[in-house]
């Protein structure tokens, strides 16, 4: 039964890959660069408001590694909640995701949309656009958006252990990527790289973790 269901995920991650992929070879030339010239032009980078809520995956960074320790600790004396055990599960997910988003950075080396980094090159100050592969460095790491990557594997842990949510997950899954083409730190197909591959890892997360309940008598 474990197996068809990872067969089903595998299949389902698989078509997710290929829809991805289509979109990204579309939005590379007919989105990406009008999307972050319209924002630099309306100038709404300015606004604080999409500043602030790009800085919501950094909290989840700095916190995970803290409240897996919390955790560890203290299931060595109690049983968690299950409340505890999903954050757990979220904690885990999103350093798994982190890990892809680098080497996929790596492997495709995109320029970034504007220059933030050392006067790296970019669209919006040099013309700068397009994939380098396997190349190191910040100047080369826009694709995918490891922000959008993480926000989603936390929400899709939400979406999936808690349905009764998921209208106000709905929402709470644009707040970081709109924010990011705001404020020109990602293209489009940059963040709907990450969404996607947030959203893969963390079903296999939450698959395994399932499938690891169900085992224990």
């Amino acid at each position: 039964m474990q197996t068809e269901e990872y067969k089903y995920l595998f299949i389902n991650s698989l078509y997710a890959i290929m829809f991805c992929s289509v979109i990204v070879c579309f939005g590379y030339f007919f989105l990406d660069a009008q999307i972050a010239t319209f924002t630099h032009k309306h100038q709404l980078s300015h606004y604080l408001l999409f500043r602030w809520m790009t800085y919501i995956p950094d909290f989840l960074w700095s916190g995970a590694p803290l409240f897996m320790t919390y955790i560890l600790i203290k299931r060595a004396y109690v049983q968690t909640s299950s409340l505890e055990n999903n954050l757990f599960i979220c904690s885990i997910s999103l350093f798994i995701t982190s890990g892809f988003v680098d080497f996929l950075k790596f492997c495709f080396g995109r320029y970034w949309p504007d220059t933030w980094v050392n006067n790296n090159p970019s669209l919006l100050q040099n013309d700068a656009y397009g994939f380098h592969p396997f190349h190191l460095g910040q100047v080369f790491q826009s694709f995918p958006s490891g922000h959008t990557a993480a926000s989603v594997a936390i929400l899709t842990v939400f979406w999936l252990k808690y349905p009764k949510w998921r209208i106000v997950l709905s929402v709470l899954y644009f707040i970081v990527p709109i924010s990011l083409l705001c404020m020109n730190y990602h293209f489009f197909t940059d963040i709907i790289a990450g969404a996607v591959v947030g959203a893969i890892i963390t079903n296999y997360c939450v698959r395994h973790s399932l499938s690891q309940e169900k085992s224990i008598p």
